[in-house]
């Protein structure tokens, strides 16, 4: 929350609560009081004025259904993104044929995998099953955390016997900061100039178990980490190759 009734509560006053040993007292209070003056003043109203429009303007003029397609030349935009995420000349409608094959792989594979595991119901009741039953979940999210540690550790010598170049900026594995934990995904990466950030969720039970390698693989390495550390590193490329956002893929587009 950015519109907080003190000044205090703000997250940018969290800067203020704690000072290196080389401020004094007094250097400590002039600058609590200028940064709650701040906050109260220009912080706090420039929030409620952009709730406000998002709300009142924003939001109402916002399409009612989900879709780049509903756009002016939405179609033809759509094919430009799908061209340059895929780096392939399949069209739209293709890729979204592509998908609808793999939902019925994938979903073949489930079915499978419940009678290979005997359970006893449908497959609703069994996605029920792995969405509540405690043996999928950690407690703590520190236990989550150390395990998704841990898991990428075990990736990352495989990577070596697969790829011919690995990318010398190192990732690390962080947890997403308590306070956007509940609107953000289950994880993402985050590129920062001396190593490839890959948020793991919090709490614990945003998280199961079954997850873990996937999301480690996609989030850190190979996926996110290799392509884009890897396309920063290309320093005979002009800047906008190497930090344009290709991922070589369409996502969330709403083709």
């Amino acid at each position: 929350m950015q519109i907080v009734p003190r000044p205090q509560e703000s997250l940018f006053f969290k800067p203020f609560k704690r000072f290196p040993d080389r401020i004094g007292q007094e250097d400590r209070n002039r600058l609590s009081a200028e940064a709650k003056q701040v906050i109260t003043e220009h912080v706090i109203p420039s929030y409620r004025k952009l709730h406000r429009f998002f709300t009142t303007e924003y939001l109402p003029a916002c399409c009612d259904r989900v879709g780049a397609w509903q756009m002016s030349d939405g179609k033809p935009m759509c094919a430009v993104r799908t061209r340059r995420f895929t780096t392939t000349d399949m069209t739209p409608q293709q890729i979204h044929e592509l998908g609808l094959r793999e939902v019925r792989r994938i979903r073949g594979q489930m079915e499978e995998i419940i009678k290979q595991v005997e359970f006893r119901g449908s497959f609703e009741e069994f996605l029920q099953f792995l969405r509540t039953d405690s043996r999928f979940y950690y407690d703590e999210p520190q236990q989550l955390l150390q395990a998704y540690r841990a898991n990428c550790k075990r990736i990352d010598p495989t990577l070596v016997a697969l790829f011919g170049t690995l990318p010398r900026i190192p990732y690390s594995v962080e947890p997403i900061p308590v306070h956007i934990a509940p609107d953000t995904t289950t994880a993402y990466d985050r590129r920062l100039p001396s190593r490839h950030v890959f948020r793991e969720p919090v709490p614990a039970r945003d998280a199961p178990k079954y997850e873990m390698e996937a999301i480690s693989i996609h989030e850190a390495a190979p996926r996110h980490h290799l392509q884009i550390a890897l396309a920063m590193e290309l320093n005979e490329l002009p800047q906008f190759r190497r930090y344009g956002g290709y991922t070589a893929f369409v996502e969330g587009w709403g083709l």
